[in-house]
């Protein structure tokens, strides 16, 4: 039962549509947006994980739709976006998590790996933008969340092209912000540290090193002294999707454990 302080329905008749919705941080946020009273639009070239969340949504009580989308294909991202509306009514928020992380630095990296990460992440998150724009203008306006990363302000070794596309989106975001704050659109970079998601695990895997040693160290080195869990940033991505953000746009909003303020003391 919802009380006088509950969030419950503060998204009620809103449509929001995560990407990379089928784990990790994205899974964990459509099921929060599902709880605020959103209907969800789940996308993920990994169709038959988004379709697991969602059906893991609509169990909880909440509306749901799973879409498999190759977001390196221009036809399949609007295809996509044609069901949101045509299914659902519209898009109120766009949340884009999608992401490929490869590791190595500038002289480690190929040109295919290069390319690889622009396309996904950050021609990907334009693509989508851009098919999601027109439906929230035409609804009086709207929210658009790019997932970025600490490594942008802190630097991180070995994830040269990974960076590059993630302060991309950085800028996108800010871009977005001020060409549509007339129409009501805002846009705002969530910027998670290292978050124990299946995609942290598998960098640290590709990387060769032990894994639960690679996870104590990560947590090890936050002033808090642990990692985030998705659930953290999620309940970021919740708030700037709200009318409680209604006057944050343009930001890039840290949910960092406070990594990029400094390495906790040895």
């Amino acid at each position: 039962m919802s009380t006088p302080n509950s969030l419950d329905d503060e998204l009620a008749g809103r449509v929001a549509v995560v990407t990379g919705a089928g784990r990790g941080i994205g899974a964990v946020t459509a099921a929060l947006l599902a709880r605020r009273g959103a209907a969800v639009a789940l996308l993920d070239r990994d169709e038959p994980g988004a379709k697991r969340v969602a059906a893991e949504i609509e169990q909880a009580g909440g509306r749901a739709l799973a879409i498999g989308a190759d977001l390196l294909d221009p036809a399949a991202i609007e295809a996509a976006f044609a069901r949101v509306r045509d299914e659902l009514g519209g898009v109120d928020a766009l949340v884009l998590n999608h992401t490929v992380h490869p590791c190595g630095s500038v002289l480690e990296t190929d040109a295919g790996e290069w390319d690889l990460s622009l396309e996904i992440n950050l021609r990907g998150t334009f693509l989508c933008a851009k098919a999601a724009l027109p439906s929230m203008i035409e609804r009086g306006g709207g929210s658009v969340v790019g997932l970025a990363s600490d490594c942008v302000i802190r630097s991180c070794r070995n994830a040269a092209a990974y960076v590059a596309s993630k302060a991309g989106i950085v800028a996108l975001m800010r871009s977005i912000a001020i060409d549509y704050a007339a129409d009501n659109v805002r846009a705002n970079a969530v910027t998670p540290g290292a978050t124990d998601t299946p995609g942290l695990r598998g960098a640290f895997s590709v990387e060769g090193r032990d894994l639960e040693e690679s996870i104590a160290r990560a947590a090890g080195q936050s002033p808090l002294g642990r990692l985030g869990a998705p659930k953290d940033v999620a309940e970021m991505i919740a708030f700037v999707c709200s009318d409680r953000a209604a006057f944050v746009t343009g930001a890039e909003l840290l949910v960092d454990g406070g990594m990029t303020i400094g390495y906790a003391a040895d």
